[in-house]
């Protein structure tokens, strides 16, 4: 459309147009109109095609969806492997859980088939774990609980049960003879309608009096039952100096399950329930977690001739007390036993001591080993040793084995290196060991204008002192590194084996630490003469799994290096080149509460994860 000149000026102007203009210009507005009107009406056609080929669309998809789903080879699975692959979503680790967030609840809210499965399908129920609440009303949570515990057992059928009980963080007795038997109660009307059906029942409750529910069972009562573990601490806290525990004086049938083979218990209650327990059927035995008597190990130990799996812990005696007389203490011969578990928590060095000169444990592959040295802090930590008698009973045990001892954990905190040292000297066919402590219960804090703690007692240390112990050497006296060698790819004289003639445990296969100090060229020095380069080394086995977590320290002390960021290139390739499986992580600044040792009722090997160090221990609730 076009216009005189004169019009088109006058559009950057603000000069009124002249009389023959202004026609023009309502001449071409009246055209430009109605073009507008066309165009308008051209786009509404378009747009409604549009909108009608975008509905066939979304039919169309929707039709090829589903119909394409009818394909699915998952529509083939019969009900039956549909079943089993429910039963591996299950938790492996412990308990099932009453929640919508794991199997078998979460299955169900996937679409009605599964729901039908799940709930059809026994052995997905056959477990549970129940966080006992206080149930205040039929309304609350704690009675919607005990409502789901009874539908949930219900779908088990006649399967045998695992089952775990434990208090939810509630309810301290306010006076020691209180109770919280009402409160639970609920939920043991619903757990001993099944006893019949008890496989496993490990329960924690505490403020609990046992009394009534010990003595209405007898051991008919339980003729699936398996494994039975109680951590109670009733009796110990109304009176921990009391030896009448007439509360249980009456019968304890569960004790007398006749297939009973796993028994964890309150040491408070040993001596009560001594001679009712069928010990010889005993192939697992965790004495609680509250320290007891040599004499009194000793004694239960020699009524267990079939145990495989046993845990320990000793207190010391009291000032102005011996340690039992060796002629007192009976020689006793565990000819089945493969796990050994010692917590040596009060230091009772001298009770460890005889309790391993008078065991003959000849099927032994592992022992765990706990100690804490109860030194003071924040003051200088002294070099530390476990003491040479029970060094020498250590290593007499070892001679007393058909097989050497494949498997060894060491606890000590705040860890010490000389104390490992002077049981892994006894110990050359170990094939997986674990070194666990905190370095950070031995450091103490700098004036505020330094940002970083100093480590104390430098030669202790898990750092690369301990480390090169480890590492293989063609040369039988080399000189120690030189902290000044910088990162340069170094030759045997990284290594000092000048006080043993040969590495320590050339046989290692699994190894793992935690809180260490180790700098980068040990860390890959160690992994490399241990799998690409031990040929080199005649009798060194190839080394498949490590797990080393940094202490938070590690960074300050060694000016800043971020160790797991740059060895991690050069790890990822040892690791395709000899198949290592390698962690490398640091740990918190601020340790976690110290986890207990592996439950004994495990048919796992008795390794300690790294990844699950900062895990508590317990029972798994929502």
């Amino acid at each position: 459309m076009s216009f005189p000149t004169t019009i088109s000026r006058k559009l950057r102007s603000n000069d009124p147009p002249a009389d023959e203009e202004v026609s023009i210009i309502q001449e071409n507005l009246a055209v430009s109109l109605e073009q507008q009107h066309l165009l308008e009406t051209r786009i509404s056609h378009l747009t409604t095609i549009f909108d009608s080929l975008s509905l066939e669309q979304k039919k169309l998809e929707t039709f090829l969806e589903s119909h394409t789903r009818l394909l699915s080879p998952f529509r083939k699975l019969i009900p039956e492997i549909l079943q089993e692959i429910f039963y591996h979503c299950l938790p492996t680790a412990h308990n099932a859980v009453m929640s919508n967030k794991e199997a078998p609840l979460l299955l169900g809210q996937v679409c009605g088939l599964w729901r039908q499965v799940s709930r059809t399908t026994p052995k997905l129920w056959a477990s549970i774990h129940v966080a006992v609440t206080p149930i205040t009303s039929p309304t609350s949570l704690g009675g919607a609980r005990k409502e789901a515990l009874s539908s949930w057992l219900s779908r088990s059928g006649v399967l045998p049960l695992s089952i775990s009980v434990a208090t939810s963080g509630f309810w301290e007795a306010r006076r020691p003879e209180a109770t919280v038997n009402a409160q639970v109660q609920p939920y043991f009307d619903v757990l001993t309608q099944h006893t019949r059906r008890w496989k496993t029942f490990y329960i924690t409750l505490y403020d609990f009096d046992w009394s009534e529910f010990f003595s209405k069972f007898d051991g008919s009562d339980f003729p699936l039952l398996e494994s039975l573990s109680i951590s109670s601490d009733f009796q110990r806290r109304r009176d921990p100096f009391s030896t009448d525990n007439t509360t249980l004086a009456g019968k304890v049938g569960i004790l007398q399950a006749p297939r009973l083979r796993s028994l964890s218990f309150p040491s408070w209650s040993l001596r009560l329930l001594e001679s009712r327990v069928q010990w010889k059927n005993l192939i697992a035995l965790d004495f609680g977690g509250h320290s007891l008597p040599v004499l009194d190990i000793t004694r239960i130990l020699g009524l267990c001739p079939n145990l495989r799996v046993c845990s320990i812990m000793l207190y010391a005696t009291s000032p102005g007390q011996m340690t039992p007389p060796m002629q007192q203490l009976p020689r006793t011969v565990l000819p089945e036993l493969r796990t050994l578990s010692i917590n040596n928590s009060s230091v009772a060095t001298g009770e460890v001591s005889s309790l391993l000169e008078h065991l003959t444990t000849p099927s032994l592959r592992h022992i765990f080993y706990e100690q804490s040295l109860q030194v003071p802090w924040p003051d200088e930590v002294p070099r530390q040793s476990y003491g040479p008698r029970l060094v020498r009973a250590f290593a007499s045990l070892q001679h007393r084995l058909t097989h050497p001892l494949e498997e060894l954990t060491i606890w000590t905190n705040p860890f010490s290196a000389n104390c490992a040292l002077e049981l892994l000297n006894h110990v050359p066919e170990l094939k997986r060991l674990s070194l666990l402590g905190f370095v950070s219960t031995r450091v103490h804090y700098q004036p505020q204008n330094q940002s970083y703690p100093t480590l104390l007692s430098d030669d202790d240390l898990m750092d690369d002192h301990l480390l090169k112990r480890f590492i293989p050497s063609k040369n039988s006296s080399l000189p120690a590194r030189n902290d000044d060698d910088g990162g340069e790819e170094w030759g045997d004289d990284l290594v000092d084996n000048s006080q043993n003639k040969s590495c320590l445990c050339p046989n290692l296969e699994v190894f793992h630490c935690n809180d260490a100090l180790f700098s980068k060229e040990y860390i890959m020095e160690f992994l490399r003469r241990r799998t690409i380069r031990r040929k080199e080394y005649p009798g060194v086995a190839h080394l498949r799994r490590v797990s080393i977590s940094l202490n938070s320290l590690r960074a300050s002390v060694y000016q800043g290096e971020d160790i797991i960021a740059m060895l991690e290139s050069e790890i990822k390739d040892l690791e395709d080149a000899t198949g290592l499986l390698v962690s490398l992580d640091q740990a918190p600044l601020v340790q976690p509460a110290l986890p207990p040792p592996p439950p004994i009722f495990t048919s796992q090997p008795l390794w300690v994860d790294s990844t699950n160090m900062s895990t508590t221990s317990g029972y798994f609730g929502f």
